[in-house]
């Protein structure tokens, strides 16, 4: 449970492409157990700066293309979060974008519990769900109630 707490550490190497193609930074982990937060941070990584492999066929590595660092630099998970925070446009690009998620929730919920209905929260397409209806997408309509639930409608399309 101790080895848990202790920061998870990377270190960058290049990728080892072939001539024609360019060798870019990566990270890798170090092999520990990680904790349920830890997990997560390095997913968050993965999911938003993206993943190279070192070489065809080898495992998956987080992408440090947009990270101000040299290869067999060492890096705590905490730093490249920072790191990932300060120089990275992907990252602020997904936070920008979260952040106006949630505003729009909100906004959204404070305008159903002013009015006392329910307040569309999105709308998306999505493949029909029915398959005794005619149709092969569906319109999925989110509202948000004045009492914060979610709740979909789902519209089939003719």
């Amino acid at each position: 449970e101790k080895e848990r707490q202790e920061e998870v550490v990377f270190e960058v190497i290049k990728t080892m492409n072939s001539g024609w193609t360019p060798n870019w930074n990566v990270l890798e982990q170090e092999e520990k157990l990680l904790s349920e937060k830890q997990y997560k941070q390095i997913q968050e990584l993965r999911n938003i700066l993206g993943e190279r492999q070192l070489f065809a066929g080898a495992g998956k590595f987080i992408d440090a293309e947009e990270l101000p660092v040299e290869e067999g630099e060492k890096y705590t998970l905490t730093e490249i979060i920072q790191l990932a925070k300060e120089h990275s446009n992907k990252w602020q690009k997904v936070k920008k974008t979260e952040k106006e998620e949630e505003e729009h929730y909100h906004k959204c919920l404070e305008d159903a519990k002013r009015i006392g209905e329910k307040v569309e929260l999105n709308r998306y397409t999505t493949h029909c769900n029915d398959p005794q209806k005619e149709c092969s997408t569906d319109i999925v309509t989110v509202y948000i109630t004045p009492e914060g639930k979610e709740v979909s409608e789902r519209i089939h399309t003719h």
